[in-house]
């Protein structure tokens, strides 16, 4: 990943550990997938993903609360450049159905601009309104 919403996950064989390493690279850059992070800190909504009998949840915090998650997907996570995040693992607890199925919890991230194109709605930024009720109430 490049710490800013893109990365992805790939696995290889090979008769060296080396060629089986740049299998995997290579499987991995052929499927990466790339997510927009709100505040370029944390995901737009709660996401689930399932692999075998794994089921990885995903939910978004508030700014300063860090990743509270297992040591898989927090390293998933730092590798998107998510900071803020919250999660919890149900099920089977294999490392390799862990990363598969954060990953496929990932595929089905959508931005609040993509939300709002389904729907036919237009994005106020409520931030700013409030900002500007703020100063007028001073």
């Amino acid at each position: 990943g490049n710490g800013r919403g893109t990365g992805g996950v790939g696995t290889g064989k090979g008769s060296t550990p080396r060629k089986a390493l740049q299998a995997a690279l290579r499987n991995a850059k052929r499927d990466m997938l790339s997510i927009k992070l709100y505040e370029n800190r944390t995901i737009f909504h709660d996401l689930t993903g399932y692999h075998n009998n794994c089921k990885v949840l995903l939910r978004a915090a508030p700014a300063g609360m860090g990743i509270r998650a297992g040591k898989v997907v927090v390293s998933i996570c730092d590798v998107l450049g998510i900071r803020d995040c919250v999660s919890k693992v149900f099920g089977r607890q294999n490392k390799y159905s862990q990363v598969l199925a954060t990953f496929k919890s990932f595929e089905n991230h959508r931005s609040i601009d993509e939300i709002g194109r389904a729907r036919g709605k237009t994005l106020l930024d409520v931030n700013e309104i409030m900002r500007e009720k703020r100063v007028a109430m001073r």
